[in-house]
């Protein structure tokens, strides 16, 4: 993983560029897949796809907010204290709810969490798999393995010399990769959906690429 001294410097150093629309960190990616975990409320048991997040990911995603709201850094610790979640509208409708914000589910039948947003279905695992119901969760701490960046489509090249260069100044012995969020959507010619065309680079630390 990305260390959470690392991530936190490099976003910082980044974020200062003003062609670097947003930029956050996560485990799990858009595209790339997310673990499954079953859940439930008082009347049925779905299985989810849950994905650790940053508080300024989803929101760099182009993720399309349908009701309450996102998380906030400045939200963080309440978030977490108290589990909230944002669901995708695949989880409301396989449950059935007609509001979801303010509801709670369990995971484990140990942990209850407490839905505060909801956003429009989103391809987890890429274009060629079914939209699954969702759960994005906060990542305890600042240490990630991927970290996204938005950016203008006509910033990319720009952009991407940027990330290289400044990871290379801060981290030095760690490899650099950079690819547009469409890159991830390979199989796919055409890109559909408001979060896939969103420009995006994927700053993957070595641990990742090694394996």
């Amino acid at each position: 993983p990305m260390p959470a001294a690392l991530y936190t410097s490099y976003r910082n150093e980044i974020i200062a560029n003003p062609k670097i629309i947003s930029a956050g960190g996560t485990w799990e990616h858009v595209g790339w897949g997310a673990y499954r975990r079953p859940v439930k409320d008082a009347e049925k048991q779905l299985e989810v796809d849950v994905m650790d997040i940053g508080p300024e990911y989803a929101q760099t995603m182009g993720l399309r907010l349908v009701k309450g709201r996102f998380f906030d850094k400045d939200r963080a610790k309440a978030d977490q204290s108290n589990a909230s979640i944002i669901v995708n509208q695949k989880l409301v409708n396989d449950f059935g709810w007609t509001e979801a914000v303010g509801r709670t589910i369990t995971l484990y039948d140990t942990t209850i969490l407490t839905v505060i947003g909801v956003v429009e279905d989103f391809y987890t695992s890429g274009l060629w798999q079914k939209i699954e119901p969702a759960i994005l969760r906060l990542s305890r701490g600042n240490e990630f393995g991927i970290m996204a960046v938005r950016a203008n489509s006509e910033d990319i090249p720009a952009v991407l010399d940027f990330l290289n260069r400044k990871w290379k100044e801060l981290s030095a012995n760690q490899i650099f990769n950079g690819m547009t969020q469409q890159d991830t959507m390979q199989e796919e010619k055409e890109i559909k959906g408001s979060i896939l065309k969103v420009n995006v680079f994927l700053a993957i630390v070595a641990t990742l690429l090694s394996l």
